[in-house]
């Protein structure tokens, strides 16, 4: 066996150490592998292929198609060739919204995620695979350095994350772009050669040329993300204890902060407490930005003082003393949300609803009104997820009122605060 060979051999090893390492997985397990065509995501696909031979797992390959060049489609369908060769179901996932000039590279990005997540909670399958390599995470390293980003950025991306209920994983972090090459190449497929990644309009692109510049190796950028990882890794224990202390989180999106416990933590753990449930409660993303949430932070641990209310990251925090509630800020509520009877849906990105034997319309509960109904506060009635129909108000879940057959909704925001 040549040299060439051991080291082919050994990635294969070291990837299927990686995924056995996110588990432990259901019972004959089913993922998802976003493949786009490329050297990596075709690495990918056969990594992932020789592990679910020797686990009895069950593939399916993803291509999203943004409808941005022609030759999308054939793509797609030499991604379904491959994967169908292997024995893997494969499906194209197209944008079916114009994703507009502006920052094309985050638009694209943002999409391809909204697909992926959104075909693996339908089908069921918890596990998302990307082809994220060495390479990738070394340019995440800097970009974010430009970007002026600190320990939690600096970072870059981790092994696993929860997106949108479903698990993402990315098993090649650690491996080259170079090594994923030779993977495919010795496979006999070609991978394909996008144009985009040669366009230096986009920020990726420059950075990579840069890279080169500053001769500055992916292994070392790569490494040093790992390093910082393992301290962010530290500091989220840390964050996690104080979470449970000082945050409470119903199943309808509103948060309670306890200021007692805040008050003599270190700075940088209670800001990140406050970002996970402005996450969870705002239904973003990203928290907002750090100097906002630092003069955040001072305010709430300064208990001699009552907390005189506001807005950040799409919250409302009223005032208290001792404890304060974070609600969803309605003017940035998502549209009323029209459903089919049985039909699932997500509103305001943080309820999965599924209709029950009627077509039904998700929205605010607002300034309605029904006898039997308890009283509640204007700013709670006006951002509280409430059931109804031609005829009007059917339900309200939070109040356990009207018909309980209505709609089924899950808060799915929830596991933000204990993650």
């Amino acid at each position: 066996m040549s040299d060439e060979d051991l080291h082919l051999r050994e990635i294969f090893e070291r990837v299927a150490e990686t995924l056995d390492g996110f588990g432990p997985f259901e019972a004959s397990p089913h993922l998802a592998v976003a493949v786009s065509g490329g050297a990596d995501s075709l690495g990918l696909m056969l990594l992932c292929d020789a592990w679910a031979q020797s686990r009895g797992a069950r593939l399916t390959v993803l291509t999203v198609d943004h409808g941005l060049r022609p030759e999308a489609a054939a793509e797609a369908g030499y991604v379904a060739q491959a994967a169908l060769a292997l024995g893997h179901a494969h499906v194209t996932l197209r944008v079916g919204w114009a994703l507009g000039d502006a920052d094309l590279e985050a638009a694209a990005r943002a999409a391809r995620y909204e697909l992926l997540t959104a075909w693996c909670r339908q089908a069921g399958v918890l596990h998302l695979l990307t082809g994220h390599s060495r390479d990738d995470q070394a340019e995440t390293v800097l970009l974010r350095l430009l970007r002026g980003s600190g320990l939690d950025g600096l970072a870059a991306m981790a092994p696993l994350r929860l997106v949108d209920g479903v698990r993402l994983l990315r098993p090649v972090l650690e491996i080259a772009r170079e090594d994923l090459l030779r993977l495919v190449l010795d496979a006999g497929l070609a991978p394909v050669a996008d144009p985009m990644n040669q366009d230096d309009r986009f920020q990726r692109v420059s950075t990579r040329r840069a890279m080169a510049t500053l001769e500055l190796t992916a292994g070392r950028l790569a490494d040093t993300a790992s390093r910082l990882r393992r301290d962010r890794e530290a500091v989220a224990v840390a964050v996690r204890h104080l979470a449970v202390d000082a945050l409470r989180l119903s199943p309808w999106g509103e948060g309670t902060i306890v200021r007692a416990a805040l008050a003599g933590q270190p700075a940088p753990i209670v800001e990140r407490v406050l970002a996970r449930l402005i996450t969870a409660v705002g239904g973003g993303q990203y928290a907002p930005r750090r100097d906002r949430l630092a003069r955040l932070a001072e305010i709430l641990a300064d208990t001699g003082e009552a907390f005189p209310g506001g807005t950040l990251g799409a919250c409302r925090f009223l005032a208290g003393r001792e404890r304060v509630t974070v609600l969803r800020e309605a003017r940035w509520l998502g549209p009323d949300l029209p459903l089919g009877a049985g039909e699932l849906g997500l509103w305001d990105g943080r309820f999965e609803v599924q209709a029950g034997p009627r077509p039904v319309t998700v929205r605010a509960l607002g300034a309605h009104q029904a006898q039997g109904m308890p009283r509640l506060s204007p700013p709670r009635r006006a951002v509280m997820p409430a059931i109804f129909d031609a005829a009007g108000l059917i339900a309200v879940p939070a109040l356990d009122f009207g018909d309980p057959t209505a709609a089924n909704v899950r808060y799915r925001a929830a596991q933000v605060i204990s993650a």
